[in-house]
């Protein structure tokens, strides 16, 4: 760990993570990483970041490319064509993600100053696609999303909490 930030309050995914680019940047790669998923084991001695890093390195056209998630409700099974390495999709999750940083800064990032949850994956993969980048998700590198228990809300906090105490919406289920 090179620096920690403590926030005085939950500003949202968006402006964490425009906060991070603009000041704890340093590489060639953006890395996105969320408190509720977990990557999965280590394979042939490469964790999922480097699993990521030979996906952007070998595929060179895409800008973002997400751990697999577990769950794609509404999208049917995107993940059909196990001979792909990318799957292509518009908006790769945030949860575990890497990043061109010259991309991210070509389209000035999350730049909207938007509160909260914000749908951060479409805004930031939207202004990727239009600049002419690929995106997708890693076909065989999965990760894992805590979903609620029986004693929380959907996305696994406490029932008391708001969602601007979190930075998701209650009223959204995956």
């Amino acid at each position: 760990l090179d620096s920690y930030t403590n926030l005085e309050s939950n500003m949202g995914l968006e402006f964490a993570r425009q906060y991070l680019f603009d000041n704890q940047t340093y590489g060639y790669y953006f890395i996105c990483i969320d408190n509720d998923c977990l990557p999965m084991p280590i394979v042939g001695n490469k964790d999922w970041i480097d699993r990521l890093t030979d996906l952007m390195d070998n595929y060179e056209v895409y800008a973002a490319i997400s751990c697999r998630n577990p769950i794609m409700v509404g999208t049917g099974n995107i993940f059909e064509d196990e001979s792909k390495d990318i799957t292509d999709f518009p908006w790769p999750g945030g949860s575990l993600r890497i990043m061109l940083t010259s991309a991210v800064d070509e389209v000035n990032g999350w730049d909207r100053k938007s509160s909260g949850r914000g749908q951060e994956e479409r805004f930031i993969g939207g202004k990727l696609a239009a600049a002419g980048y690929k995106l997708g998700f890693a076909t065989h590198i999965p990760s894992l999303h805590l979903w609620g228990l029986k004693n929380t809300d959907n996305w696994g906090y406490p029932k008391d909490w708001k969602p601007e105490d979190t930075g998701h919406s209650s009223g959204v289920w995956h």
